[in-house]
C-alpha cells in the first residue's frame, strides 16, 4: 500500500502518538520527563534507536538487487504497519513531551476532578 492511502495511515500513527503525549501531559507524566534526565535520557535513546533501526533497515533494503532482467516487485507496507511507525514515531519523540508540558498546562484546571 502505498501512495495517498499509505500517508493516511503514517498521518493517523503520528496523531495517535501525539494523542499519547497529550494524555501524558494532562495526567502528569510529561513533568516526570522534564524533571527526570534520567527518564528524559531513555526516551531520547529509544527514540534514535528507532530511527537508527528505520534508516539501517532501508539502507539493507536498497543494497539488494533485482535479478538481470526481472522487475523488482516492490512488497508495499502493511496497513497496521504505516500505522506502526507513525506511532513510534511521534509518541518516542521527547520534543513533543516537552512541547505538551509547556504548552498544555495553561488549559488544565489543576483542581478538576480527571473523571
Amino acid at each position: 500500500m502505498a501512495g495517498i492511502l499509505g500517508a493516511l495511515f503514517t498521518c493517523a500513527g503520528l496523531t495517535a502518538g501525539v494523542a499519547v503525549w497529550v494524555v501524558a501531559s494532562a495526567i502528569g507524566l510529561a513533568v516526570v520527563l522534564e524533571r527526570s534526565t534520567v527518564i528524559y535520557t531513555i526516551v531520547r535513546v529509544a527514540g534514535a534507536a528507532y530511527l537508527a533501526y528505520l534508516g539501517v533497515t532501508t539502507l539493507l533494503a536498497s543494497r539488494r538487487r533485482p535479478a538481470p532482467l526481472e522487475i523488482a516487485a516492490v512488497r508495499p507496507a502493511s496497513r497496521s504497519r504505516m500505522w506502526s511507525q507513525g506511532m513510534l514515531s511521534s509518541s518516542l519523540n521527547p520534543k513533543l513531551g516537552v512541547f505538551f508540558v509547556s504548552v498544555l498546562p495553561q488549559f488544565i484546571d489543576p483542581h478538576a476532578a480527571l473523571a
